[in-house]
């Protein structure tokens, strides 16, 4: 395997959480070797970290897509009610709590693309800034 190909690969590997013994062992690489690769490519395993978890949040989704989108459009619903900011904040925390659970982490905002008729699009926004799209 050459060089960059092998590189590729132990970024690969690296975001995934490999071992370096794993890694080495796979792609026939010293461990020193395997250190100073994560050292000098660490800005591309986070790059592949970050797109793995937003690959993994995207199946997710889809997934539980009916759940979402209820809780979407019970967003969308309460936008017509005349409810007090008291019971309108009870309703938001509900809603997220449900929404949270189907992602397991902290959802940190939402951002509704609204037509009267259904949400068009959603923009979820988790607490370690990984933000995923679902059209």
């Amino acid at each position: 395997m050459k060089k960059e190909n092998l590189k590729y690969k132990f970024i690969e590997l690296r975001a995934m959480g490999y071992t370096y013994e794993k890694i080495c062992k796979q792609l026939d690489i010293t461990k020193p070797t395997a250190i100073k690769w994560a050292k000098s490519l660490s800005g591309e395993i986070d790059q592949q970290q970050r797109h793995l978890i937003s690959k993994i949040f995207s199946e997710r989704i889809i997934e539980h897509e009916q759940g979402v989108l209820i809780r979407m459009e019970q967003f969308r619903r309460k936008r017509y009610r005349k409810l007090n900011e008291k019971l309108s904040d009870k309703i938001d925390k509900k809603l997220l709590k449900g929404l949270e659970r189907v992602f397991i982490k902290k959802i940190k905002a939402i951002h509704l693309k609204m037509n009267d008729d259904a949400v068009t699009s959603a923009l979820f926004i988790f607490d370690d800034d990984i933000a995923v799209e679902k059209k």
